[in-house]
């Protein structure tokens, strides 16, 4: 989201389709929300993330070769990239309730508000490291702001623009399919402490 404006300002020349842009990028990401719980249901959360992976992959790409004024392409492969943001966005905190029962499970204490404490803690440090290294890769590569843009600014641009995104989607393919918290195993987790709680009661 913070690369879009640089790319379609100085990459395009276009700022006046930003607004455009996103107008039409959010209610895909809305549309693909009533695919989210179907995913799931036959992928498993991380394997619905490995998909929405996927599918940010073949948008950004789409996007990297793409010429600048190829307007109504850029426009599908932005939708294509929203799309598969969409089970990302929503499973990977749908995930962290799991974690809760897990962590109790296996530590023998329930902290759900440090859990969730940490999570809202991660995502903030992220978007602060993703602005400030956004911020980081122009300056070295000669961004000067307001200014017509050496090709070497526009290159890193347009990297972050498209084939950054693909970085960071293979490392979240990687990291999920280390995800070892599947339904099954979760469902086996919850019936055990149900299980541990009654006990518990029956001593009582």
């Amino acid at each position: 989201q913070t690369v879009t404006l640089y790319y379609f300002k100085y990459n395009l020349g276009r700022e006046d389709l930003v607004a455009l842009f996103f107008g039409i990028t959010l209610p895909v990401m809305f549309l693909g929300l009533l695919a989210v719980p179907k995913l799931a249901a036959s992928f498993g959360k991380a394997g619905g993330i490995v998909v929405g992976a996927v599918i940010t992959i073949i948008g950004s790409i789409g996007l990297y070769f793409t010429s600048y004024d190829a307007i109504t392409w850029i426009f599908i492969w932005g939708g294509v990239v929203a799309l598969g943001g969409t089970p990302i966005a929503v499973l990977g905190w749908a995930m962290i309730p799991d974690t809760v029962e897990y962590a109790q499970w296996k530590m023998g204490l329930r902290a759900d508000g440090a859990i969730f404490s940490f999570a809202s803690f991660f995502q903030k440090l992220a978007k602060a490291i993703g602005g400030a290294g956004v911020a980081g890769i122009l300056a070295f590569s000669g961004y000067v702001a307001n200014t017509e843009q050496t090709a070497s600014s526009l290159a890193a641009i347009h990297v972050l623009m498209t084939l950054a995104p693909v970085g960071i989607m293979l490392i979240m393919i990687i990291a999920a399919r280390y995800y070892q918290l599947d339904e099954s195993t979760h469902t086996r987790i919850v019936r055990a402490l149900a299980d541990s709680a009654l006990e518990e009661s029956d001593t009582a």
